[in-house]
Formats: C-alpha cells, structure tokens, sequence
C-alpha cells in the first residue's frame, strides 16, 4: 500500500511541475515582444490602402520571426519595405521580418512598415483597430492601433 501511495506521490508531483514549466514557459512568451507607437495612418477618403507603423521590442534573449501579421478590419496586410534606389523610392514586399534577440525593430515611413490593403470606408469612424501577429518561436500577439486620417 505504502509503494501505490508513493507512486501516486510521484505521479502527481510530477504532473504538477509539467503544468507550472508550462505557465511558466506561456507567460515568459507573452513578455517577449512589447509593441509600442502603434498607428495607422489613413490615405484620403475613397482610397483603399493605409499604412501602419509600429516599434516591436524583442525583450527575450531568442530571435523571433514575424510571419503574418491580419486583422479583422482589413481585407490584407503585407510587410512592405521602402528604399531609395537611382533616386526613385521603391517599395518591395517582405516574406517575414527578423526580430533580433534583445533588440528594437522599428517599422516607420520610408522604411519597413505594414501596407493595409482593402481599407474600408468603417475604419475612418474607428479610434482603435486590433491587428494580431504572429511569430515563429514568440506567440501570437493581439495589439491596439491608434487610428490617424
């Protein structure tokens, strides 16, 4: 009886650091990126697309890669990047964006931001729109945008 007790024992404290490592590890990955200056930036009225600017803050010491970033509110997001090349800006669309360990990855005009396209006529009444991120290695993110026409 004493050695099924201590099974039991075992068992269940086992069970129960498996379950702690797990929050533990979840709430770690929530506190890996930190986004801030956060704003989309609306075209005249009657055009379709927007752009959306952000600081990402990578706070953990493992590189993160962002793969697709959507929103409700927009038909599509892209990651765009913009350069001058023969004295001409040029804007070319990104697969994903490396977010270094320990580092602030600033998404900005003319430079690497986010092209919201299907923007529509609803957005211009709104304060706030939510866009979510996700990553390889760091989660999935939900994040507030502040709204500027």
């Amino acid at each position: 009886m004493k050695e099924k007790n201590y099974l039991l024992f075992i068992g269940l404290l086992a069970i129960s650091v498996y379950f702690l490592t797990a929050d533990a590890k979840a709430e770690s990955i929530k506190k890996t990126l930190s986004f801030s200056n956060t704003l989309i930036k609306l075209g005249p009225p009657g055009r379709s697309n927007a752009a959306a600017y952000l600081d990402i803050y990578n706070n953990s010491d493992v590189a993160c890669i962002l793969e697709i970033v959507k929103s409700n509110d927009v038909k599509k997001i892209e990651i765009h990047s913009a350069k001058m090349e023969s004295g001409m800006m040029t804007m070319r669309r990104e697969s994903d964006v490396s977010l270094p360990a320990n580092y602030l990855t600033k998404l900005s005009p003319m430079g690497m931001h986010l092209m919201l396209i299907g923007v529509d006529e609803s957005l211009w009444e709104k304060e706030n729109v939510m866009i979510n991120f996700v990553t390889q290695d760091c989660g999935i993110f939900s994040v507030a945008f502040q709204v500027e026409g």
